[in-house]
Formats: C-alpha cells, sequence, structure tokens
C-alpha cells in the first residue's frame, strides 16, 4: 500500500525565501528533529536541479542512518521533490509545494511523505532507525519542521507588517491574503491509504 502525509503551514515569508530554505538540504538540521543535515555530491552547481545528488543524515533516539537521496523535482518558488534510498532500494519522496499567499508576501508550504518502500524495507527498516510506525512519526516530526522553518524565517525575513505596522484592510478589492484566509496556523492532511503494492518510509 502507498501512504501519504502531508502537513500544512503558513509563513509570512515569499515563496523565494521559502524554497531557497528548503532547498539548502545542508541545512536542513535547523528545522528538522530528524534530519540533521546532508552532503551534496554536486558541490559545483549553483542552484539545485533535478538529477542532483545528496547524502541526507538522520538520528532518531537510538541511531543515525543516512539515505541516498536524488531530486526529481526543482521549480523555484513552487515545488521541490526528492527520492530517497536506502541500501539501493526506494524508501520515500518528499515533496515540498510552495503557493503565494498576501499577493507574494507569504507561502502556504505543504510538505508531503510518501512511502515507497516494498517489503525487505519494511522489514529491515524499522531496525535500522528503531521507528516502527513511520507514518505517525513523520508527522509529528513534519509539524515540528514546519514550525521551526516558520519561527526562523519570519524573524529572519520580517514582513513589512511587522516591520511598519499592520495598517488594516486596504479596500474591497485588495484582500490581505490571496487565498482568502489569514496566516493563522498549520493545516493538517488525513493519511491516505491507497494503491495497493505500495507502502511507507
Amino acid at each position: 500500500m502507498e501512504i501519504h502525509v502531508s502537513e500544512s503551514i503558513e509563513i509570512a515569508a515569499p515563496p523565494s525565501v521559502v524554497y531557497t530554505a528548503v532547498t539548502n538540504v545542508a541545512d536542513m538540521g535547523r528545522w528538522s528533529p530528524e534530519c540533521t543535515g546532508a552532503d551534496v555530491k554536486d558541490n559545483g552547481l549553483q542552484e539545485v536541479r533535478p538529477g542532483m545528488k545528496f547524502t541526507g543524515h538522520n538520528r532518531s533516539a537510538k541511531r543515525p542512518w543516512s539515505t541516498q537521496c536524488t531530486v526529481i523535482a526543482a521549480e523555484p518558488g513552487e515545488r521541490f521533490a526528492f527520492l530517497a534510498r536506502g541500501v539501493g532500494l526506494r524508501v520515500a519522496i518528499w515533496t515540498y509545494r510552495f503557493e503565494p499567499l498576501d499577493f507574494g508576501q507569504a507561502t502556504k508550504v505543504t510538505e508531503t511523505w510518501i512511502d515507497q518502500r516494498g517489503w525487505f524495507m519494511h522489514f529491515i527498516s524499522p531496525k535500522v532507525s528503531g521507528i516502527r510506525d513511520r507514518a505517525t512519526h513523520n508527522r509529528q516530526t513534519m509539524k515540528v519542521t514546519l514550525q521551526r522553518l516558520k519561527k526562523t524565517l519570519e524573524k529572519e525575513h520580517p514582513s513589512p507588517e511587522a516591520v511598519c505596522g499592520d495598517t488594516g484592510p486596504v479596500g474591497p478589492d485588495h484582500s490581505r491574503a490571496a487565498s482568502g484566509r489569514r496566516l493563522d496556523g498549520v493545516d493538517h492532511e488525513r493519511t491516505d491509504h491507497s494503491a495497493p503494492g505500495r507502502a511507507g518510509h
């Protein structure tokens, strides 16, 4: 079975800023409670692109482990995704989508984990990581990751409102958020069980 887990949050920073932070995979340890960082193999690249490879380093309460990752989508300000492998076998696809809000001054970022493990990785991965319920565990770590990302970026890139003060509504034809929603926290998607023949990281 294929399992999807998604978490979203709204950040008062432009999509380009959020995208740049997320695609700096070597710095992922700043936000993630599990991923401690990454070693990028294509160090000469000036920007992230499909095909770029990196080794992701992770640590649970019990032990460390690494995955070999390949970028499969890199659309600046819109989408970033990579496939993670362990011992050459598919483990998971991680995807980040960036939706502009507030006329491009804010971003809804959605992080999605898609389990790609076959029977062997399902058997071995709990022994490697010490984590048996990967879907539940990932939902919790994703929430923490997004909250830390929001806190850091809003501190490092304060919005004009934060600097100058909120001037309130700007007229009937100029809603404050392009989506019609306030920047007020985290959205949660339910775990989806579908597509028999695949399963989780």
